[in-house]
């Protein structure tokens, strides 16, 4: 959030301020309970400065993926979406947004002859779930292998408030700490934005959590900006199977134990779930290339933020079973001719559909 935007709004609340001193002044004149009349105006200062709002959070996430080389930081963005009028708040990667352009681009595009898909522009990220929540209720939207699925997670974190302050975008933060997810974490949060949420899934404190890291600093979101928003960003969550989390465990089990199933079924599968049906099937040497690939990519991607998780514990389980060598990633051209039901594959950074 720009310096220019945080000026205004002290602005605004202090020209607010000075009209409500001289309410408190008409109230004493008037004879009114003057601690009755303290009480109805904070509630009338806080519906002034928050209600009917929705704002919108960017963090930027930087983080160790692996847990063997932790001098190695890489950095994402996220969002966290809060409606003050419902107290809900969207928690979902920048990546989700892009993917989404690109997709409605293609659907455009489906009634072509030929369509050129560069697969490097489906960004992955290394939180791809959406997380929905409100209180302490947690709805959790996950793609496993182009299945979409919902479940519930009840998450009751405990803090230990602290005396230590930092300033962060201008807000003055207090210091929080915790345990979650088997690391230890220190947050700072601010009772000026007076939301108890915060980046992935953690909230609970009497303010907006502008900073949280483990004390290993494997993991750190940082708040990077702040926007005023009339909608949250729109997600079709019909698509979304209900179920429970033991099963959601269940399944992504089934996915890592064999996660070129799909392929050999003939059917590539985008990051954000977007399926492409292959008539004439796909070549074995691809296919195990693809295996190999997905296992390097879970290896170099083995520190998970949530260690004690049952997600994480599979992770380790598959991994200990596997040899240790490590295999480029690859990325091909596909050439389909529809009528002749053919299939052929370059080492390219995309996919090409040729449709006759």
């Amino acid at each position: 959030m720009s310096r220019s935007f945080l000026m205004y709004e002290k602005n605004k609340t202090m020209n607010k301020n000075i009209t409500l001193i001289g309410f408190i002044y008409t109230l004493g004149m008037k004879k009114i309970s003057f601690k009755r009349g303290i009480i109805f105006l904070m509630v009338l200062l806080w519906s002034f400065k928050f209600s009917a709002q929705s704002y919108r959070f960017y963090y930027e996430l930087r983080y160790a993926p692996d847990s063997t080389q932790k001098e190695i930081k890489k950095t994402e963005l996220y969002i966290l979406d809060y409606d003050t009028q419902t107290n809900e708040s969207l928690f979902y990667s920048n990546s989700h947004i892009k993917n989404d352009s690109i997709n409605k681009r293609l659907s455009s595009m489906m009634n072509l002859s030929s369509i050129t898909v560069n697969m490097g522009d489906f960004k992955d990220s290394y939180i791809n779930e959406i997380i929905e929540k409100k209180d302490s209720e947690y709805n959790i939207y996950s793609i496993i292998d182009g299945d979409f699925f919902t479940y519930k997670q009840d998450i009751d974190i405990k803090w230990k408030i602290e005396n230590e302050k930092l300033e962060i975008l201008e807000y003055e933060c207090i210091s929080a700490e915790t345990d979650f997810g088997g690391r230890k974490w220190k947050a700072y949060y601010t009772a000026d934005l007076p939301f108890a949420s915060g980046p992935y899934k953690f909230g609970g404190l009497p303010g907006l959590i502008l900073k949280i890291s483990d004390e290993d600093k494997d993991f750190e979101f940082t708040i990077a900006g702040i926007n005023k928003i009339e909608n949250s960003t729109s997600f079709n969550f019909s698509k979304y199977i209900p179920t429970n989390e033991n099963k959601y465990v269940n399944q992504y089990k089934l996915y890592v134990e064999d996660p070129v199933k799909s392929m050999r079924e003939g059917v590539i599968i985008t990051e954000d779930g977007t399926k492409y049906f292959m008539k004439g099937g796909i070549e074995k040497s691809i296919i195990e290339e693809e295996q190999k690939s997905i296992y390097d990519d879970m290896r170099k991607n083995n520190n998970c933020l949530e260690k004690d998780s049952k997600i994480c514990t599979i992770q380790r389980q598959v991994l200990s079973k596997l040899k240790k060598d490590r295999f480029p990633p690859q990325s091909y051209k596909i050439v389909f001719n529809r009528n002749k039901g053919e299939i052929k594959f370059n080492n390219f950074l995309g996919l090409r559909l040729i449709l006759y």
